[in-house]
C-alpha cells in the first residue's frame, strides 16, 4: 500500500458524460490499490456529484471561472484564492484537470498548494494553438488520451515536452436483470423482422453523428442484410432531436431504430450479441469502443481519435478510411461474410483492450505516468 499523498482532481460540470465516466474510473482505480486522499473540485451539484457521496469521494463546490471568457476570467485569480481557501488542505502532491479547459486553473491551484499540476485532454478538438490559450504550458504534464492528440502537441517544442500520452481504464459494471428485461420488451416492440442489432451508446448530438448509423443499418439492408436493426442509447440533444426524426422518416427505418434515451446498463445491451458502431467526428479514446471490444462485441467506428490506440494492427477491418457511412458498410460486410475472421479479430481485439485499458494497466499506467508509489 501506498504512502498516503493528496490528488485533487477539477471536474467542472456535474453532468452525465464519458468523461466523467472515465474520471470515476481512475478515482476508483486509485482508491481501490492506494490510500492516497483523493479529492475533487466541481462548480455544480448534479449526478456526478452524487455519485461521488455515494462512492465515498470529498467534493468541494466552488465557482470555476471559465479561462475563455474575457469579464470571468477577471474574477479567475480571487476564485482560485478563496477556492483554496476552502479546501481541507493546504498542500497537495498532484492537482489533475479532468479536461483541457480547466488547465489554467490546475496550474493555478498547483501553484498554491506547492503541487505539481497536470491536464487531461479528451477532446479530438484540441491542438498546439488551443493548447497555448488554454495555458498548457503552465502545467507539469499534458496528458493527451490518444495518440492522435498527442501529435497535435508536437508543433509546440515547450507542450511536446510536457506530452505523454495517457490511456483510461474501462470497468464494465454487472448486468441489471431489471433493465435487461426492460430492454427485451421494448425490442420485442419493433418489427419482427429484426433478429439482429447494431449498437451506438452515448448522448445523440452533432459530434457524433449517430444519423449516420442510421444509414450503415439502411446499406446493410440493402445488402441483403434484412434481419437488422438500431438501438441508439443515450440521451438526445434538443437541437438534434429533429435531424434524426427527419433521418428515420426519410429512411423510413422507424420501425427497426429504438431510441433508450439514457439507459445505462451497458452489460444488457451487449448480451444482444450486438455490432456496435461509433459514427463520432471527434472523440478522444471512445469509452463505448473500448467496452465494446472489453465485453467481446465487434466494434466498427469512423476514422476519429483513439482508432489508432484502440485497434493497433487491426485497425483496417474495422475503421472506415473516412467519415462516410457507405464505409463502415463495407467494413461490416466484409466481416459478417467471413465469420470465422471476424472472431478471431474479435478474440483478439478483446484480449488487446484487456492489456491496454484494464485496472492493472491503467494502475501502471498512473504509477509511470505521475510517479506514484503503488
Amino acid at each position: 500500500m501506498a504512502a498516503s499523498k493528496t490528488l485533487l482532481f477539477i471536474q467542472k460540470t456535474a453532468v452525465r458524460g464519458g468523461a466523467i465516466n472515465r474520471l470515476f474510473d481512475t478515482l476508483s482505480t486509485l482508491q481501490k490499490a492506494t490510500d492516497y486522499r483523493l479529492h475533487i473540485v466541481c462548480s455544480e451539484q448534479g449526478e456526478f456529484t452524487e455519485r461521488c457521496a455515494e462512492l465515498g469521494f470529498p467534493v468541494t463546490l466552488h465557482a470555476l471561472p471559465e479561462w475563455r471568457k474575457l469579464r470571468e476570467r477577471l474574477r479567475f485569480h480571487g476564485a482560485i484564492k478563496s477556492l483554496c481557501k476552502s479546501l481541507p488542505f493546504t498542500e497537495a502532491d498532484w492537482v489533475i484537470s479532468n479536461e483541457m479547459w480547466w488547465a489554467p486553473h490546475a496550474a493555478a491551484i498547483a501553484k498554491k498548494l506547492k503541487a505539481k499540476s497536470a491536464a487531461i485532454l479528451r477532446d479530438g478538438i484540441a491542438d498546439a494553438h488551443k493548447g497555448r490559450k488554454y495555458r498548457l504550458q503552465d502545467n507539469d504534464l499534458i496528458l493527451p488520451s490518444s495518440l492522435k492528440i498527442a501529435q497535435g502537441m508536437q508543433s509546440d517544442s515547450v507542450l511536446a515536452k510536457r506530452t505523454q500520452v495517457f490511456h483510461d481504464a474501462v470497468f464494465l459494471p454487472e448486468l441489471k436483470p431489471d433493465s435487461a428485461a426492460s430492454l427485451q420488451h421494448q425490442l420485442n416492440l419493433k418489427s419482427s423482422e429484426v433478429q439482429r442489432w447494431l449498437v451506438v451508446i452515448g448522448r445523440l448530438s452533432s459530434r457524433k453523428r449517430q444519423v449516420d448509423s442510421v444509414l450503415v443499418l439502411q446499406g446493410l439492408i440493402q445488402r441483403g442484410y434484412t434481419d437488422f436493426g438500431l438501438i441508439l442509447a443515450g440521451d438526445c440533444d434538443p437541437d438534434y432531436e429533429s435531424k434524426m426524426d427527419e433521418v428515420l422518416h426519410n429512411t423510413g427505418l422507424k420501425n427497426r431504430v429504438v431510441r433508450l434515451g439514457n439507459f445505462t446498463d451497458i452489460r444488457a445491451l451487449f448480451a444482444m450479441n450486438p455490432i456496435c458502431l461509433l459514427t463520432s467526428l471527434r472523440e478522444a479514446l471512445p469509452g463505448s469502443v473500448m467496452e465494446s471490444l472489453l465485453a467481446g462485441k465487434p466494434c466498427f467506428m469512423y476514422p476519429c481519435e483513439g482508432a489508432e490506440d484502440i485497434f493497433g494492427p487491426h485497425q483496417n477491418l474495422f475503421v472506415s478510411g473516412d467519415f462516410k457511412p457507405e464505409l463502415l458498410v463495407d467494413k461490416i460486410d466484409f466481416l459478417l461474410q467471413d465469420p470465422t475472421l471476424l472472431a478471431s479479430q474479435v478474440v483478439a481485439l478483446q484480449q488487446r483492450a484487456e492489456s491496454m485499458f484494464s485496472f492493472e494497466a491503467h494502475l501502471r499506467g498512473l504509477q509511470q505516468t505521475l510517479g506514484l508509489e503503488i
